[in-house]
């Protein structure tokens, strides 16, 4: 549980940094949350909060509706995925280390 933490607040830290700052309310406001656990696996959700709500329309772009007419689009900007991508190796390393400190090695 604690390691899959340490690899997740990796990329947590980087999708923080690579968030879009109008406002900063979604950079401050990216989570990370074990979501399943079992004797085998842990998942962990990594994105924003209830403030940061949007982000995923930021990430993946979404319509424009007026009146129930889609008037245009927005495109994507993604800072998630990117930072993911950036990040996958240090975050194996953190959860290695993070290991190999609670076995005592």
């Amino acid at each position: 549980r604690e390691c899959a933490l340490a690899g997740a607040e990796v990329i947590r830290a980087e999708i923080e940094t690579t968030a879009p700052r109008k406002t900063g309310t979604l950079a401050e406001d990216i989570q990370k949350e074990i979501k399943k656990q079992t004797k085998s696996r842990v998942d962990v959700h990594i994105g924003p909060g209830k403030e940061g709500w949007y982000g995923r329309f930021v990430e993946d772009g979404h319509a424009i509706v007026v009146a129930g007419k889609k008037v245009g689009d927005v495109p994507p900007h993604p800072f998630m995925r990117p930072a993911f991508d950036a990040k996958t190796d240090e975050a194996y390393d953190a959860f290695a280390a993070e290991l190999k400190r609670r076995l005592g090695l």
